[in-house]
């Protein structure tokens, strides 16, 4: 196997990225205005176009060969950094939220609206915990361990 047929195949598969790359853009063109999409009434443009950079970043995540680990490592921490933010919105910033529910057994489901602080606790929570891990990468990114430091003490 030639060297760029092995390069390629430690990659994820080409047509993936570019449908999930292609998902993403047309998520940030509808959320900038390219395109005739809309967020939903409340939503800031920032939100939609940020939801839409995770695809985008996810996509080219899965195009890149597997030795590019500082990249993908870079990629994996502003896509993190933007799920935070997306969260973050979600629960923290003012306006009405409105969230729904619903349990499935044995083929049926019961649904229905939910409460909004149980929604924004939620949303919370995980954006706290996102905001924890996009720390720890960036922090992998900006200061990478080194190869030939020792090894820790037991």
């Amino acid at each position: 196997m030639s060297g760029n047929a092995n390069a390629a195949a430690s990659a994820g598969p080409w047509w993936l990225a570019l449908i999930v790359i292609a998902a993403g853009a047309a998520i940030v063109a509808g959320a900038v205005g390219w395109l005739p999409l809309r967020p939903s009434p409340g939503v800031p443009r920032w939100v939609g176009a940020a939801a839409g950079m995770v695809f985008v970043l996810g996509g080219v995540a899965v195009a890149m060969p597997a030795r590019a680990s500082r990249g993908k490592d870079a990629i994996g921490a502003a896509l993190v950094t933007l799920l935070t933010a997306v969260g973050a919105w979600v629960a923290f910033w003012p306006g009405p939220r409105s969230f729904s529910s619903s349990v499935s057994a044995g083929g049926a489901t019961v649904g229905g609206s939910g409460n909004e602080w149980i929604g924004r606790i939620a949303f919370g929570f995980g954006a706290i915990l996102c905001g924890a891990f996009a720390a720890f990468l960036w922090k992998r990114v900006l200061f990478p361990p080194r190869d030939d430091a020792p090894p820790p003490m037991p």
